[in-house]
């Protein structure tokens, strides 16, 4: 078969494979605040800090919001978004690794072992924040390597424009590009390519810096203080009193357990080890070594740790992989893609039998969503799952745009300041609620914290309706139909 052909299909194939999975994959409560917020955005002109919670940097949000001017399915936009980004990091793979080994089947290989990863698997279909980071980080690499090359300031303009648009997208990205500025600096022309790496990450960064200037107490609340003492707080009111340290080693060793992971680690660790000598002579070694701690900084530095959070870490192995491991033989390689492929199928076999069995959520979710407005009429929506009442066109409070989280939190605020904040509290659910009274009350995607807002339907006087999975709507006493329920 010709190289071109056999490459082809293997990137077809993993697309296709991709859309399966972001198809199967359940509904993470993690992904509303990604979708409710750039709905907000896309439809009403809202912003996040100004508006509502948003406890991230901002760039997402106006990239699904230009998605959702072309289609109301939002969450299968989002998802496919995140997916495409994954795929295209396969993508950039290949191509370094074809550029620096001159093997198809070697760069195949480096773009299977990350594609295939358990850890990718799972992050890439989900509407988070976590692959086009990635990608662009990837670019941000490959870009410089080029630079470093050819001697152009184009190449550092472009890293310096992706790193910045990555922090932009997930701040743990931020410290990033200190070690893409410092390898600017040890390339000819030192004072240019800096000035050009400087001058992409201005331009990048022009998003933050917006919302920096209009809403900077809230910018800084969200994406710093919420992510620190607030959430603390909270793990502690819950029970959680683990150390931060031991658990993530205990969360580290878990990961490792999983055999893909484990191929990936090991091959990443051997390259390393292979390549680390040529530091001095390689400047993509030089530059992956550079940035390996501050992507491990951003890694770890999060509490609690999540499995998305090491997706960051399977693109530098690939990475490693491709810089360090050597063409031939290639059977060490196509072994590790293997075992990686059989970990990902066994741990993710429940999104591909739902795929094949047709419960295509983000469709699935939107059906859901088109029945809410259908029974309560024009208004807004009471809800902790926010994605599936605007899958259906319906207004939700900003308040809840974050989905659970927001709400779990507010009682470890102030009054003054989940009120200078946007925060809400069962407390002040029924000032909220008076000035704009809900159409209907969405209950039953996190039952564990809905009795605040379970409690206020009964009291007013709010009549149920049983829709599918155990989901109710409960509707104003005059919006009730006649097949309601107490």
């Amino acid at each position: 078969m010709n190289a071109r052909v056999g490459t082809a299909l293997f990137f077809a194939a993993a697309l296709v494979g991709m859309i399966a999975l972001a198809l199967g994959a359940e509904l993470n409560h993690d992904e509303h605040q990604f979708v409710a917020s750039a709905a907000l955005l896309a439809r009403e002109g809202l912003l996040p800090y100004r508006d509502f919670p948003y406890f991230h940097t901002p760039n997402l949000v106006g990239i699904y919001a230009l998605l959702f001017q072309l289609t109301d399915h939002l969450l299968l936009a989002a998802r496919l978004f995140s997916m495409v980004c994954a795929w295209l990091s396969g993508l950039v793979l290949f191509g370094f690794a074809w550029r620096r080994s001159s093997s198809i089947a070697f760069a195949l290989g480096v773009a299977a072992l990350f594609l295939t990863n358990p850890v990718v698997v799972y992050t890439f279909p989900k509407a988070w924040n976590n692959f086009p980071p990635v990608l662009l980080l990837l670019l941000a690499f490959v870009s410089q390597c080029r630079g470093a090359r050819t001697a152009h300031v184009g190449w550092f303009f472009a890293s310096g424009l992706f790193v910045a648009f990555a922090a932009g997208t997930r701040i743990s990205f931020a410290p990033l590009a200190l070690p893409f500025l410092v390898m600017a600096w040890f390339t000819p022309g030192k004072w240019r390519t800096v000035a050009a790496a400087l001058a992409g990450m201005f331009l990048a960064s022009i998003p933050v810096f917006f919302f920096l200037a209009i809403t900077p107490g809230e910018f800084l609340f969200d994406n710093l203080v919420y992510n620190g003492r607030v959430n603390a707080a909270y793990r502690l009111a819950s029970g959680d009193e683990r150390s931060a340290l031991a658990a993530k080693a205990f969360f580290v060793a878990k990961t490792l357990v999983n055999p893909g992971n484990l191929a990936l680690f090991a091959a990443g660790l051997f390259a390393l080890w292979q390549v680390a000598r040529r530091y001095r002579s390689d400047y993509a070694v030089a530059l992956l070594l550079a940035i390996l701690p501050f992507v491990l900084l951003g890694v770890f530095a999060p509490t609690p740790s999540y499995t998305q959070y090491y997706s960051v870490l399977a693109a530098v192995l690939a990475l490693a992989v491709a810089i360090g491991l050597k063409p031939r033989p290639i059977w060490p390689l196509a072994a590790a893609v293997g075992l990686s492929l059989i970990a990902s199928l066994v741990q993710h076999f429940t999104m591909l039998t739902r795929f094949a069995s047709g419960k295509w959520t983000p469709l699935q979710l939107h059906a859901k969503g088109r029945a809410v407005p259908a029974e309560a009429g024009p208004g807004r929506i009471l809800t902790l799952a926010p994605i599936v009442a605007l899958e259906g066109g319906s207004e939700i409070y900003g308040a809840f745009a974050t989905g659970s989280f927001a709400w779990r939190t507010a009682p470890y605020l102030s009054e003054e300041d989940r009120r200078r904040h946007g925060f809400v509290a069962p407390p002040d659910l029924p000032a909220l609620l008076a000035a704009q009274p809900p159409a209907g009350i969405l209950l039953g995607y996190d039952k564990e914290r809905e009795e605040a807002l379970l409690n206020y339907a009964k009291t007013h006087g709010y009549r149920r309706v049983k829709l599918p999975d155990k989901i109710n709507l409960w509707l104003p006493p005059a919006a009730a139909p006649g097949n309601s329920s107490p």
